[in-house]
């Protein structure tokens, strides 16, 4: 195994993350408390953010449905991380 690969198994180990299914696919995610977008006392949406293993959820694109921790979400955005193994996945609930 190499650096990376132990490394990413340590940041989504079962202490760390919560479950998501997407396109078929169980696994694991790191779940990041929504952030909410407002325009003066209104609010236009809030995010979610989760970040995946790119290895695990290679055709994730946006539109697509993901059940994090048994809640259905539509996902907004995928961008990959800086060294392309990990997704950010900006989600709204649905």
């Amino acid at each position: 195994m190499s650096i990376a690969t132990d490394s990413l198994d340590a940041l989504f180990s079962d202490d760390l993350t919560v479950d998501v299914l997407a396109n078929g696919t169980y696994g694991k995610g790191l779940f990041e408390q929504p952030t909410t977008v407002a325009l003066g006392d209104q609010v236009l949406f809030t995010d979610y953010l989760i970040y995946l293993k790119a290895s695990a959820y290679p055709i994730l694109k946006t539109g697509d449905s993901i059940t994090v921790a048994d809640v259905a979400y539509t996902v907004r955005e995928v961008q990959k991380g800086i060294d392309a193994l990990i997704l950010e996945v900006s989600l709204q609930k649905t």
